[in-house]
């Protein structure tokens, strides 16, 4: 869930992203267009893919969410720089890349497989916690202090 909503940001601070260049340079107006572009596009993918069912489908997204998020990187990067803000924009560049090894897909493998671990340990202990019929816990005798148990 944490790499979800990493990659959730991130998105959100492409949300300056922008389509195929075809020029030599833009114009801030028009990097920043383009940049929101590519933006939007990896934003509608993922939000077409749905919400995950359970946490292998949780994996396949969230690497796919990855992999749109690198795509509108390599988009903006790819982008001609406006000559009066090319300081901004790659130091914004340079915050989307710094970020990609935040958002990899083998990484986002890894923390699923560690929350399946944790939901299969706090299950267990949970079952241990839970009341038997009875009344009883996992362990304790269902008779009164005093009585004999009888097996029957």
């Amino acid at each position: 869930m944490r790499r979800i909503a990493l990659i959730a940001a991130t998105l959100a601070v492409l949300s300056g992203c922008g389509g195929e260049a075809k020029k030599d340079t833009f114009t801030a107006g028009e990097w920043a267009a383009r940049a929101e572009a590519a933006c939007k596009r990896a934003t509608d993918a993922i939000a077409e893919r749905g919400w995950p069912r359970d946490l292998e489908e949780l994996r396949s997204l969230a690497s796919d969410a990855a992999d749109d998020a690198r795509a509108a990187i390599d988009e903006i990067d790819r982008l001609p720089v406006p000559a009066d803000r090319a300081d901004e924009v790659h130091a914004f560049v340079t915050g989307l890349r710094d970020l990609e090894p935040k958002i990899d897909g083998r990484r986002l493998g890894a923390a699923s497989r560690s929350a399946r671990v944790r939901h299969a340990q706090a299950d267990s202990k949970d079952r241990q916690r839970a009341p038997r019929a009875g009344g009883g816990r996992a362990g304790a005798s269902a008779h009164r202090p005093g009585e004999q148990a009888h097996e029957g």
